[in-house]
């Protein structure tokens, strides 16, 4: 998997998306999310162009349903 990074500001990058569909969350950006393995996050589409990517709590699904 080959993943290219542009910077274009401090809180943002440009990514490559591989042949299954995946890409890689810069390192920075975890970090700024307080991101660690097993970390969850919430991602949706806004405006049909725009990709939002939010830290989740450690809650479990089950307990807020």
């Amino acid at each position: 998997m080959v993943n290219i990074m542009v910077e274009h500001e401090a809180n943002e990058k440009t990514v490559e998306v591989d042949r299954q569909g995946r890409m890689v969350l810069p390192s920075r950006l975890r970090e700024r999310l307080g991101l660690k393995k097993g970390g969850r996050v919430s991602i949706r589409l806004e405006n049909s162009s725009k990709v939002i990517i939010e830290r989740r709590t450690s809650e479990k699904i089950e307990e807020r349903v």
